[in-house]
């Protein structure tokens, strides 16, 4: 799904589905969430009713860059100061998986809402469609862009809970010459990190980007579909350490947890 194609939809979502106002951490109460839950139960439970062979799951992507340690002891062979993104997955669907595929692409396109500009990230493989939730405004996101354009790939690591995968993956240049907004987010900004969290965690839970994605992806049919929020290392520390690195049903009570 490309949401910046879909804003029709995207107003649906966060008018009647997302509750606007701050986040749960910088004091507003949490219970509309709580009231959405319900909701967002059920419409999954439709979408696995309905797809029953495709594995559908949320999570807190993470962007970090290699020299801070975001790979742990190896370096998987990249550049030292290479931006690489994560996201948790099922193991079982990282098989077959390995760092030369070239059958896998990446996408960076943005889309507006309720005045605030997102930028939507899309990794394809055979079977596989993982998207990927930014903040337009946080500068890490256009310094990976940029890296990715320059570097002429992406690099993209699928963590699982037996098997992880670093995979490089074409990025075209021309799919980072994207609109940024004058504005940066500032590291005291916490109410704007809130409203990008609060807002994001509520499209990912709907299960919107869920629902429109491909039958077929890659030639395969879809087997699994993962939405994720994509923090940095601004916005890291407002999501509890235990909800990083896997994969939930559901990603938005965990905000109420930071408070």
């Amino acid at each position: 799904m490309k949401v910046g194609k879909s804003n029709s939809e995207m107003k649906l979502a966060s008018s009647r589905s997302v509750p606007t106002g701050s986040l749960a951490i910088a004091g507003t109460d949490a219970s509309p969430y709580r009231n959405l839950a319900a909701h967002f139960v059920r419409i999954r439970e439709f979408l696995k009713a309905e797809k029953p062979e495709v594995s559908f799951c949320n999570s807190f992507g993470l962007l970090a860059h290699v020299s801070n340690g975001a790979l742990g002891e190896g370096d998987g062979g990249i550049p030292a100061d290479a931006s690489v993104i994560f996201a948790a997955v099922e193991s079982t669907s990282l098989e077959g998986r390995d760092d030369d595929d070239s059958t896998s692409r990446f996408t960076a396109t943005c889309f507006q809402d309720s005045g605030h500009e997102y930028v939507e990230l899309t990794f394809e493989a055979p079977g596989h469609h993982v998207t990927w939730l930014a903040d337009a405004l946080d500068a890490d996101v256009w310094e990976a862009l940029a890296s990715w354009a320059n570097e002429g790939c992406a690099y993209v690591y699928l963590k699982g809970a037996q098997k992880s995968v670093l995979l490089r993956v074409a990025f075209d240049s021309c799919q980072a010459t994207l609109s940024r907004p004058w504005r940066t987010l500032e590291p005291d900004d916490v109410a704007a990190m809130g409203a990008f969290l609060y807002f994001a965690t509520g499209v990912a839970d709907s299960s919107l980007i869920h629902a429109s994605a491909p039958k077929t992806v890659c030639g395969h049919p879809l087997r699994c579909s993962s939405v994720n929020v994509l923090l940095t290392e601004l916005t890291r520390p407002l999501v509890p350490q235990t909800a990083l690195h896997r994969e939930h049903e559901f990603i938005g009570g965990f905000l109420a947890e930071s408070r």
